[in-house]
């Protein structure tokens, strides 16, 4: 191969990388040490190979370097030249020879240091090991083994200097290098090699007034020694002078070592071959094919080294770390150490990483011997590494791997990442803040005390390197939405049972759900957090989104906060909710289908950054609207609005659910009909002028999904006010129909903040119209619902129409306490093929045909309920009425039923569901306020008005009819035995039915009343804890338990579920169900919330007269002859049943003790 000068290459204008084998030639020049003044604690461009002939030259590294070598003219037979902001050559000594060819150049540098160490050693020099040194003098001579080399640093002064850690036998100190041709002192010392230091002085390190040596360029010297110069050192030093003892050295300057501490298992050193270059910039390599390292935790590693595929590179003093990741998986983990093996890890999902500190050395043997691609690194994260290297060099390798994996993390789920690289790591540092990682991990480091600190691990600052296994870091989580399908592998969440308090019917009518809290815990080693982005969807549902997927979403707002959709946030507490849709098909076949959601209250949500782009009005919220107004604002070049745009200012009065509608073409899409009320929002130029637009009037706002608009219509809420911009006019034949299109924005307005000011003027036009008002929803309560005057008083307006309908829309707050599906027929349901396909892609219905929703709701101030049906066949399924939850019904009709005369509700299309709060915890009673404020009546009372609502009666318990006691599977509702199902379910999530019935007397009526429930019961039974724990263990182990006087003749049995009788003790006390029933502490005073349970025929219209017949019936009293025609016509009251919703014992005699 040809051999070239360095003149020559540069001047051949190379302007591209290029080595050895690219460019077919060897390259010759002689090597010179610079002094680089920009950067003194910079050792990668010292060095210059130079032609000695015309003083042309370039800037070099070398693998090995010696005094000796300068001056000298060498043959590089391997090179790479890389072009950074000038160029620079890379050169490996270990190819390189002399001029001549004949010499490698290692083998001279060999030989010239033995020359130079001999000459050191027969000087009239006292050298001394570590472990002689017995008093404070003005100079040292000393031969010790260098352990350590710390990179260059600065001091108060600006001036650089380094540090060593030497050592001899069981003895270490540190030298501190200053003064002349530092930088090239610096590349000379290699670790794990013997010197001789000679004419050394004690000094301190003032950032830890450590005693320390001190090697002066001026006046100290040293040189590299061989193992027989070491042992000729060591046989004159023992025969001139003896140990001292530990007690007779110096202070501090000499401290005991125990190298066993320093090679244990977890530090070592690693030799071998650089496989694949992850990142050069965060130092991630593979070593042979299976052992990642991390360089960066090292000060001296320098991104753009010779670190490339095919180089030999020596780690020394090094560390092993474990990191691990649970089943969600680690970004970090997944998209660098993928191609690394994961053998000899015990744990699954487990990397044994090999981490530099601040002790490591990292040199390069050997460059690549083949014509290898350069790693490029980013530029702008290399000038990141260069200008700041915070994360890395600051904060340790901790911090450096929380830092990265929040990183590619949100990476991962932005929108643009590559775009905006900067605001990324901005909400980088957010997020890590918000979540609140422990501060101590983010205090900048102190690098010189660190490298004193030899006997700690400095890459985990609490662990010492006197244990015995290795540093182990789990590893945070950062799920994307995809992986929330599988709700067990998140580490935070907890499953609750997610039922209301006063839900007192059975708790299998309710469709099953599932519920999980999720809060943000930095204490656990795996905690997760939840980040994405809040926006709209095609079917105007809320969403919790990032680029890998999306869950809906009910923000509970309680602040009336405003979000942006193109900001990312993390949830700091929120409920994970999982309905099952699921039913059997046409072929008896079960078809699984879930409808998983999120629930999270504003107050929860931290965003990563402020909203910028977001722009908001402010004015005073208007109290009336029924006038005449018109809005202006003041020219501002920060508005995004043109001069052709139109503008208006709305207030929202209505929200209905979203509908399914077909165009001509006969393709279907959700639609959603707003009613607002629209005023004029004009420049307050226009103000003066009479070229007004019309007047405020009363609107309705389309939102659809085929033109997106759909995915606005989260932004807005009922009774608030918004600017509208561009919105399209309606059809001639629906004027105030107002459409959406591309250009079209919606911007809140704020009454106490905002970024533009608005204002507002009132009677501007020259004829003041009032906007058109239709008849308003009347808000009631669900007491005053059920107590709806049913007769129609007047015929020329009546209350209730042809159709049972009432005439007038109503709107109220109430709790739901059930929830489940009833089946309707197939008149006016989709059609069956379709049902699956528009839930799948619309999420329209459930995925079963002919479905309705049944709703059972209770007053917020009492204990009475009314049932509501929603049809959702054409409808998205309206989540978040999970039992327990407010909400409130917008514009919905009542209507009374023709079997009971009894009022229920029935959504229309226009109407809405607003959801107020959402328990998102097991501790439901608390937003379920008692209410004591209930009518009191008699039981007679019952029998005269055959009204559902509810009222308190104090009554005595005559007798206990019948106790049922069961254990039931959620998920088929047969009875489970001792943890089996008899539907074989393998699930095992069972709920404790208990059911009675009893009759209560209060001297009026005798009434017969059920009661459901666990509680209920078990006070019914007056049953202690204890007692009521030992009943629920002997069900478990029968499976059913079932106690009834009706028919028994002289005892009643337990009947298990099996259907055998059985007198088994249920306690250990002996106590069986029959002596439970009959104990005569049940038979006292109770305070009963209850209502009256309306049969078919129990309504008859001389109730409404007050006919005392209308609450009698027939009944024939049979005479001891058997002729049916000689029985007795008696008359009796009607048979009347109550459903007991609370139960309360009463002590008699503290009550009259009350009354005195």
């Amino acid at each position: 191969m040809n051999v070239v000068s360095i003149a020559e290459l540069a001047a051949s204008d190379i302007e591209e990388n290029t080595n050895y084998a690219t460019y077919g030639a060897y390259l010759t020049g002689e090597i010179e040490f610079i002094e680089n003044s920009r950067d003194p604690t910079s050792d990668y461009e010292c060095f210059m190979l130079l032609d000695p002939e015309s003083f042309t030259g370039m800037k070099c590294r070398l693998t090995v370097f010696d005094r000796s070598i300068l001056g000298k003219k060498i043959i590089a037979k391997t090179w790479h030249l890389r072009y950074l902001t000038e160029p620079l050559i890379d050169i490996c000594m270990l190819e390189t020879v002399t001029e001549a060819g004949s010499h490698p150049i290692c083998t001279l540098l060999k030989q010239s240091r033995i020359a130079r160490a001999q000459t050191m050693i027969e000087a009239e020099l006292q050298f001394k090991a570590l472990p002689f040194i017995d008093s404070v003098q003005d100079r040292f001579d000393i031969f010790s083994i260098i352990i350590t080399k710390s990179p260059v640093f600065l001091d108060q002064n600006k001036k650089p200097y380094f540090i060593l850690q030497i050592a001899s036998d069981d003895m270490t100190a540190f030298v501190v290098f200053r003064g002349k041709n530092l930088r090239m002192h610096y590349q000379e010392i290699a670790v794990e090699m013997w010197y001789a230091l000679t004419n050394l002085k004690m000094t301190t390190i003032s950032d830890s007034d450590q005693h320390v040596f001190m090697f002066d360029g001026e006046t100290s010297d040293f040189c590299q020694l061989i193992d027989e110069q070491v042992a000729y050192s060591y046989e004159k030093l023992a025969a001139s002078i003896t140990m001292p003892t530990r007690s007779e050295m110096p202070i501090d300057i000499v401290q005991p070592w125990e190298r066993s501490k320093n090679e244990s298992d977890h530090s070592i050193r690693c030799y071998g071959r650089i496989t694949n270059v992850i990142d050069p910039i965060l130092g991630f390599y593979i070593m042979d094919d299976i052992l990642p390292i991390c360089l960066a935790q090292s000060p001296t590693y320098f991104p753009l080294s010779a670190y490339w595929e095919g180089a030999v590179v020596n780690i020394q003093h090094a560390h092993i770390v474990t990191l691990h990741s649970n089943e969600l998986g680690s970004a970090l983990l997944d998209q660098y150490f993928h191609c690394a093996s994961q053998s000899e890890v015990e744990q699954e999902r487990s990397w044994r990483v090999i981490v530099c500190c601040i002790h490591t050395q990292i040199t390069v043997e050997q460059l690549p011997d083949h014509n290898t691609t350069v790693p490029q690194p980013n530029p702008s994260m290399l000038k990141a590494f260069l200008s700041k290297n915070a994360f890395i060099e600051k904060y340790g390798f901790m911090t450096m791997v929380t830092w990265l994996e929040a990183f590619l993390s949100l990476k991962r789920k932005a929108r643009d990442a590559d775009t905006y690289v900067d605001s990324l790591v901005h909400q980088t540092d957010t997020l890590l803040q918000s979540i609140r990682v422990s501060s101590d991990q983010y205090s900048p480091r102190n690098l010189v005390e660190d490298f004193l600190s030899y006997h700690e691990c400095t890459v985990f600052p609490q662990h010492t390197l006197s244990e015995e296994q290795s540093p182990f870091m789990n590893l945070p989580n950062y799920p994307t939405l995809s992986q929330l399908t599988n709700i067990s592998n998140i580490p935070n969440l907890q499953q609750i049972p997610l039922s209301s308090s006063v839900n007192t019917d059975n708790p299998l009518a309710n469709i099953p759900l599932q519920a999980w809290t999720y809060k943000l815990s930095d204490t656990k080693p795996d905690y997760c957090v939840l980040v994405g982005y809040i926006s709209g969807g095609s079917d105007g549902r809320l969403y919790f989104a990032d680029n890998t997927g999306r869950i809906p979403l009910i923000m509970i707002d309680e602040e009336q906060r405003e979000f942006s959709h193109e900001v990312l946030y993390i949830f700091n507490n929120c409920t994970i909710v999982e309905e099952d849709l699921g039913y059997i098909d046409d072929s008896g076949n079960r078809v699984d289908s879930q409808c998983r959601y999120l629930v999270v209250k504003s107050s929860s949500v931290v965003s990563l950054q402020p909203i910028k782009s977001q722009i908001t009005f402010c004015t005073s919220i208007p109290s009336t609207l029924e006038q005449d107004r018109i809005f202006a604002y003041e020219q501002d070049p920060n508005l995004p609005f043109k001069a052709e745009d139109h503008l208006n200012v709305m207030y929202v009065q209505h929200i209905p659910a979203s509908n399914l509608q077909n165009n001509e073409h006969g393709k279907q899409y959700l639609s959603c009909t707003t009613e607002i009320v629209l005023f004029d929002l004009v420049n307050s130029d226009r103000i003066t002028t009479s070229s007004l637009g019309p007047k405020a009037q009363k609107c309705t706002l389309v939102f659809t999904s085929d033109l997106q608009s759909l995915a606005l219509l989260p932004q807005i809420k009922p009774k608030r006010w918004y600017v509208l911009v561009n919105i399209s006019g309606g059809e001639p034949s629906s004027p105030s129909t107002l459409r959406l299109n591309e250009k079209s924005g919606i911007y809140p307005i704020i009454s106490n903040g905002g970024h533009f000011k608005l204002r507002q003027f009132t009677h501007m036009y020259q004829s003041a119209v009032k906007p058109a008002s239709s008849v308003a929803s009347k808000d009631l309560d669900v007491k005053d619902l059920i107590s709806i005057t049913l007769v129609n008083s007047d015929l020329d307006e009546p209350s209730i129409l042809s159709n049972s309908f009432h005439r007038h829309l109503v709107s109220f707050e109430a709790y739901v306490i059930t929830k489940n599906f009833t089946e309707s027929a197939q008149a006016g349901g989709e059609p069956d093929k379709y049902a699956q396909i528009l839930y799948d892609n619309l999420t329209i219905g459930t995925g079963k045909p002919n479905r309705w929703l049944f709703l059972k709701l209770r007053s917020i101030n009492s204990q009475n309920t009314i049932d509501v049906y929603f049809n959702v066949g054409r409808k998205p399924y309206p989540i978040g009425l999970v039992s327990g939850c407010k909400i409130k019904i917008h514009k919905a009709a009542l209507k009374v039923s023709e079997r009971t005369k009894l009022v229920y509700v029935v959504m229309l299309p226009s109407s809405g569901i607003e959801i107020i709060n959402i328990p998102t915890d097991h501790k439901i009673r608390d937003d379920i306020e008692e209410v004591n404020d209930v009518e009191k009546r008699i039981l007679a009372d019952y029998l005269r008005d055959p009204s559902n609502r509810v009222y308190e009666t104090v009554c005595y318990v005559k007798s206990v009819q019948q106790v049922s006691l069961s254990w039931v599977c959620l998920e088929c509702g047969q009875v489970v035995i001792n943890d089996n199902c008899y539907g074989m379910c393998a699930k095992g999530r069972r709920l404790f039915v208990a059911q009675a019935v009893a009759t209560v007397t209060d001297g009026t009526a005798d009434i017969t009343v059920s009661i459901e429930g666990e509680d209920m019961v078990i006070t019914l039974l007056r049953l202690s804890n204890f007692g009521a724990s030992k009943l629920k263990e002997a069900t478990y182990m029968h499976g059913e338990m079932v106690y009834s006087n009706w028919f028994a003749k002289e005892e009643a049995t337990i009947r298990d579920a099996s259907g055998t009788s059985s007198g088994a003790n249920l306690t250990s006390r002996g106590r069986t169900l029959h002596s439970i029933c009959t104990n005569p502490d049940i038979f006292s005073c109770v305070s009963l919330q209850a209502k009256r349970v309306v049969r078919r025929g129990d309504y008859d219209k001389n109730f409404a007269n007050g006919h005392l017949f209308g609450t009698l019936q027939v009944l024939p009293v049979k005479l001891v002859s058997n002729d049916p025609e000689a029985a007795l016509q008696s008359l009796v009251y009607a048979r009347v049943r109550l459903h007991v919703l609370r139960i309360n014992p009463i002590d008699v005699i503290e009550q009259a003790n009350a009354l005195l």
